[in-house]
């Protein structure tokens, strides 16, 4: 992608900005925790999205609506063009939502995305076979088996209690 190609996702949307409020939240709990300077430094730095987790949230979003098109090929592409990797095509939908979950599983790497991909999916990449298998039958690469109970969190006891009032 050079400077001068069109933007592959939609300039502002509901979810952008909720992302900016985010943002601009944090930026300021951290700018009032540092009353010396309140200058918004910190030694601490969190990602919470890059621009290549939105760009495959879009690909994967728009291929479950209407299945593998141009804009989403587009962009899982622009991310493979970036790592030096073939561009997709012709893919049907289900291939193209494993070929999504694949780019995520590198692309999104020790960014701590993983274990709310296999909460959302119920699936696992196994690495040694290339292939996604249900997380609750097959050990991952430590040898640890995920657990069924671990795909929705617990409803607080004080949730409970206004539930049962």
């Amino acid at each position: 992608m050079d400077a001068n190609s069109p933007l592959l996702y939609p300039a502002r949307t509901p979810a952008a900005e909720v992302y900016d409020q985010i943002v601009k939240d944090l930026q300021a709990a951290e700018a009032s925790s540092n009353p010396v300077t309140g200058d918004a430094n910190s030694d601490e730095n969190w990602t919470l999205f890059r621009l290549p987790e939105i760009m495959l949230i879009y690909a994967e979003a728009s291929n479950e609506v209407n299945g593998p098109t141009d804009k989403a090929y587009a962009q899982i592409n622009a991310i493979r063009e970036r790592a030096q990797l073939a561009p997709l095509s012709g893919l049907t939908k289900e291939d193209f939502r494993q070929q999504v979950w694949k780019e995520r599983y590198h692309e999104l790497a020790f960014e701590d995305k993983a274990y709310f991909d296999i909460q959302r999916t119920h699936m696992m990449y196994d690495l040694v076979n290339n292939v996604f298998v249900d997380a609750a039958s097959k050990p991952n690469i430590q040898g640890v088996t995920f657990t069924t109970k671990y795909y929705i969190w617990p409803l607080p006891q004080m949730n409970w209690m206004q539930i049962r009032t």
